[in-house]
């Protein structure tokens, strides 16, 4: 097999601190850096962290983020790649200006949310998965607000995609009911964004899943 050719090589600053997530724009001109405190990983940490914006053609930092009283878990850029959205910690979801590396709003999650975020192909739409069977949260962009919350019958969601289109929601995780043996049995179910109904449930070998069209 051929080995990929390496276009673009970026090198961060050195630090002790871990670095808890890599995010990518999605027309790949900004890479986000999140990083922080050693005691990072522990639910409702404290301490200093941030968020390094890289240009991905040069590799030259363009911003700095900084969040004081907790640490930043995963990220999400807008589609517009001006914006970025942030969970916490503290599960406090902000959404940041990358230009001027100020906070546009911010809201409280649910405590206890889990995964990556994800975010409609339009940006009007954020998901937060969340454990322990917990509704999923759905948040309008950029007011950030509650929005009607789909049903979760997973005990621990560790994937949720839009369809191009943002009409449906992909979500797999780890069912409760189907543990045999001290393994977790994986499943996937599609929603409808609107109506909050499931159209698809099946159980799976591998969360390696998503979709490659509208309606597959």
């Amino acid at each position: 097999t051929k080995r990929a050719n390496l276009e673009h090589r970026i090198t961060v600053e050195r630090r002790r601190r871990p670095i808890e997530c890599i995010a990518i724009s999605s027309k790949g001109e900004l890479i986000a850096e999140l990083y922080g405190d050693a005691n990072f990983m522990q639910p409702g940490a404290k301490g200093s962290g941030a968020i390094d914006v890289y240009d991905a053609v040069t590799g030259k930092k363009v911003q700095t983020l900084r969040q004081e009283k907790s640490l930043p878990r995963t990220a999400i850029f807008t589609p517009d790649g001006q914006s970025i959205i942030t969970r916490a910690t503290n599960d406090i979801i902000r959404l940041w200006n990358i230009k001027t590396g100020k906070v546009i709003r911010e809201a409280q999650a649910s405590l206890g949310s889990a995964g990556v975020l994800a975010l409609s192909p339009d940006g009007k739409k954020l998901v937060i998965p969340t454990t322990e069977n917990e509704a999923l949260q759905m948040w309008s962009v950029p007011q950030l607000k509650a929005l009607p919350t789909i049903t979760n019958p997973f005990h621990l969601v560790v994937r949720v995609e839009f369809s191009p289109s943002g009409k449906r929601l992909l979500v797999a995780g780890f069912r409760d009911s189907l543990r045999e043996k001290g393994k977790s049995s994986f499943g996937v179910m599609v929603w409808d964004v609107e109506t909050k109904k499931m159209l698809h449930n099946w159980n799976t070998p591998s969360l390696q899943c998503g979709f490659c069209g509208e309606d597959h």
